[in-house]
């Protein structure tokens, strides 16, 4: 009895660190787009998913648009754009440090 009130308290800790954690991921995301807009970065985005539980986070940006102002030699200003119907992020609840990108 003990060990199964233990492993569900466990449980429950584990449910809300990944939830909380998600939560931060995705606002630090949106945060990041935000200030970049800010800067002059315009950046855009459809729609921001965050899935995988328990074992990871997937962070779905779909309809990601992106865009900086590039100089050339000549001082002539061009625009870089990049446009993508889906971007997959994924990071492991216990390796924050390190993630993988998908970009096809």
């Amino acid at each position: 009895m003990t060990v199964t009130v233990g492993f569900a308290i466990l449980l429950a800790l584990y449910s809300l660190y990944w939830f909380v954690l998600a939560t931060n991921l995705r606002d630090g995301v949106m945060s990041w787009l935000n200030e970049g807009r800010d800067e002059g970065f315009p950046a855009s985005y459809q729609r921001i998913e965050i899935s995988g539980f328990p074992a990871t986070f997937r962070l779905i940006l779909s309809g990601l648009n992106l865009a900086a102002p590039v100089f050339s030699e000549s001082e002539v200003e061009m625009d870089w754009r990049w446009q993508g119907s889906r971007v997959i992020v994924e990071v492991k609840p216990w390796n924050v440090d390190r993630f993988w990108i998908d970009l096809s």
